[in-house]
């Protein structure tokens, strides 16, 4: 029996009215919740430092000049200055942290070439006082090729350096190696960008608020279905069941450790969480869309696992393992940066598997709303429901999918989109955990309204069926008994 089926679930009562108004509801929670998650809070603090500033000219001179002259060498210098920056301070909530680097260059100077190499050595390292600083004179024992692509006047360089705030202050030095001597780089500008602390603590807030939202309506749900044995609880009832457990985990109560301690074993057990939780949401979708035109529990055994449900957990599997990847790679890694240091093959691999993976779930999911309207003449006096109900899952799914793929290229957990996210999947499964529960309002009307009707007939009517539209259906029954001669016809 499926869920728009014998009036078992709060969905199966409800009239296309009553649809329209939850679908109302979810979109302002949804739409006002968003709003509030992302436009007050900025996922990072940007600064900028001239590592060089100079009074009437253009070129560094030690007699007008402030600053390091980075790419730019005196006649009589021997090698080129060494650029020492401080950082800090960091808190525990600014867990991450970047540095990269840009330029400009004369316009004159810009000919065809428009990129320029810049070798360089540099160290990072952190501590925990400013004093600790002071006396340090280290090895520069990092070396990286600076790739600078310059239009106009402005150059960007591909330097990057993404490292995890474990202490409060960090010391940044670098210096061009003297192999370089072009020297038409100037004005270096260093940019250091940190994860916002209040950003971090309003994600912590949501996390904590959801889960305990989630927790009172999991309850919530499992007493309103006390009355019936687990056994007899229609497939979608125990779907949504473990998609309410499952909600409480991608909520991860446990995000702080994973900021605190800073290492990569946490942020793999997150990305594990969050990926099975987005995959397991998707599998829902498919199997609540096909549950539209069949009642699941009327299937067999074997056509319900390895038929139904096998071809489904096999495809939402793959999903499963691409977000993973995608997810850790960018919580360990930046993924933009990565990807653009690797072949074109690469790139077009990536680009045709995700691509793949969202038409084929935009094709199931059409193919079953289609299928739906085609079918509606079987559905009978449902079908308005079943459609609309199907529409507003559809429209739910496309939405989110969007929301994911921009977090997926755009950095997973660094965007602010990523909170809207995670309100979003959570004020859905709490809908769906609504419309699933038990109708006990039903239950009871379908119990007040069994009677038996005497008639001088001598024929007892008992009214134990009701259609889709609670519409009684009366069955006759000849009222058991001896005949007499007068009821004997031969």
């Amino acid at each position: 029996m499926g869920i728009f089926d014998n009036k078992q679930t709060l969905l199966s009562s409800l009239d296309r009215k009553g649809l329209i108004i939850i679908g109302v509801i979810f979109s302002v929670l949804a739409v006002l919740l968003s709003i509030l998650a992302t436009v007050f809070t900025s996922t990072v603090i940007e600064n900028s430092m001239d590592l060089w500033r100079c009074n009437n000219t253009e070129k560094f001179d030690s007699k007008q000049c402030m600053g390091y002259n980075a790419f730019n060498k005196e006649k009589e210098a021997i090698q080129y200055d060494k650029v020492k920056v401080h950082f800090g301070y960091f808190s525990r909530f600014n867990y991450e942290a970047r540095i990269s680097l840009s330029a400009e260059i004369k316009s004159e100077e810009l000919t065809t070439q428009k990129t320029f190499i810049v070798p360089i050595h540099y160290f990072l390292g952190g501590y925990s006082d400013e004093e600790a600083m002071k006396n340090v004179d280290p090895e520069l024992t990092e070396t990286m090729n600076i790739n600078f692509e310059c239009s106009q006047k402005s150059c960007k360089s591909d330097f990057l350096l993404k490292f995890k705030a474990d202490y409060h202050f960090y010391y940044f030095i670098f210096q061009t190696d003297n192999s370089y001597k072009d020297e038409i780089i100037m004005k270096p500008t260093l940019t250091l960008m940190t994860s916002n602390s209040f950003f971090t603590v309003t994600e912590l807030f949501w996390r904590i608020a959801f889960v305990c939202v989630g927790s009172i309506q999991l309850m919530t749900f499992m007493y309103c279905m006390r009355t019936i044995p687990i056994k007899e609880w229609i497939f979608e009832q125990i779907l949504t069941f473990t998609l309410m457990y499952i909600l409480l985990l991608f909520n991860n109560p446990l995000a702080l450790i994973e900021y605190q301690a800073h290492h990569w074993f946490f942020s793999l057990i997150s990305s594990v969480v969050e990926s099975f939780a987005i995959s397991f949401f998707l599998f829902y979708i498919l199997i609540i869309f096909d549950s539209l035109r069949k009642p699941i529990n009327k299937m067999s055994t074997t056509t319900l696992w390895f038929k139904f449900i096998g071809v489904r957990v096999i495809f939402v599997g793959i999903i499963f393992i691409t977000l993973c990847c995608f997810i850790f790679t960018q919580k360990v890694f930046d993924i933009k940066y990565l990807i653009a240091g690797t072949s074109n093959v690469v790139l077009i691999i990536l680009g045709v598997i995700v691509l793949l993976i969202v038409l084929t779930y935009a094709f199931w999911l059409i193919f079953s709303l289609i299928r739906t309207f085609t079918e509606r003449h079987k559905l009978g006096e449902k079908s308005r429901r079943v459609i609309g109900f199907s529409v507003f899952n559809i429209v739910i799914v496309f939405i989110f999918i969007i929301v994911l793929s921009i977090l997926l290229f755009d950095g997973y957990d660094a965007s602010s989109i990523y909170l809207a996210s995670i309100v979003y999947f959570n004020l859905y499964c709490f809908a769906m955990a609504l419309l699933m529960v038990k109708n006990d309002k039903q239950e009871l009307s379908r119990r007040s309204k069994k009677f038996e009707i005497s008639h001088p007939t001598e024929v007892s009517m008992e009214v134990n069926e009701y259609n889709d539209d609670d519409e009684i259906i009366i069955k006759e029954q000849p009222e058991e008994g001896i005949l007499v001669d007068e009821q004997i016809s031969l």
